[in-house]
């Protein structure tokens, strides 16, 4: 887990210094980006950078609705394997799942499918209401749970929670589909993939139509983008 709290003081900190995220806004869609560096594990010895981007498809694309895709690259200052966890924590109601692909199925209301690039090795848990005291052979963590009713201590209800986890050896580029539905419509991606090197920029969508969308993030890079009225960067 991350463990920022060992090395951070308060006092320290200067709340008017640059935080290091970029945010990009366009009439097409929005790009979030950020990365985590501080540490993992009792110790905060376990040095990996997470760099998180996220892309809002607020028009759709070729016929999508609105969607997201998630950009996750892990990058390891060493050579030994790591185990990865990616987690995406539903509203609560039920949930199910089909191979990697896992989709609330809360009749009369709005659902998420979450659609993740497959890698080797890459498998999936959906778990719900899971506390330490449920017992077995290992410690369980507190998972699967949303705060209910005003949120105070002991208030909460089980909620179907994804985890997504896999090995790797050096850096590597997980790619998640997020895509919300209205009541009682049907997802119409079928699939995502996407290379796993960091390096990799290309993204493909394939549709249950038989259609496929291209998509580049490397065309999304802030850096390469203009300041003009339609877009508005701040770093």
């Amino acid at each position: 887990d991350q463990n920022r709290r060992l090395h951070y003081r308060r006092e320290d900190m200067d709340p008017a210094a640059p935080a290091g995220g970029r945010f990009l806004t366009t009439d097409d869609y929005d790009l979030a980006e950020a990365e985590y560096d501080e540490g993992y594990g009792p110790d905060a010895d376990l040095r990996i950078t997470h760099r998180r981007r996220v892309m809002f498809m607020k028009r759709g694309v070729k016929g999508l609705g609105p969607f997201l895709l998630v950009v996750d690259r892990l990058l390891p200052q060493d050579a030994d394997a790591h185990t990865y966890q990616v987690l995406w924590h539903t509203n609560g109601g039920t949930a199910s799942q089909e191979g990697l692909v896992v989709a609330t199925c809360d009749p009369g209301c709005a659902n998420l499918t979450i659609l993740p690039a497959p890698l080797d090795g890459l498998r999936v848990a959906t778990v719900a209401g899971q506390s330490p005291e449920d017992g077995g052979d290992q410690a369980r963590e507190w998972q699967g749970w949303v705060a209910v009713k005003d949120h105070q201590q002991g208030q909460y209800e089980p909620a179907p929670t994804a985890v997504y986890e896999t090995e790797a050896v050096g850096p590597v580029r997980l790619v998640t589909l997020l895509y919300p539905t209205r009541a009682g419509e049907e997802c119409p991606a079928a699939g995502v993939f996407a290379g796993a090197d960091p390096s990799a920029t290309d993204i493909r969508l394939s549709l249950r139509d038989g259609g496929v969308v291209h998509l580049d993030e490397g065309g999304l890079r802030p850096d390469d983008l203009v300041m003009s009225e339609s877009a508005r960067y701040l770093r």
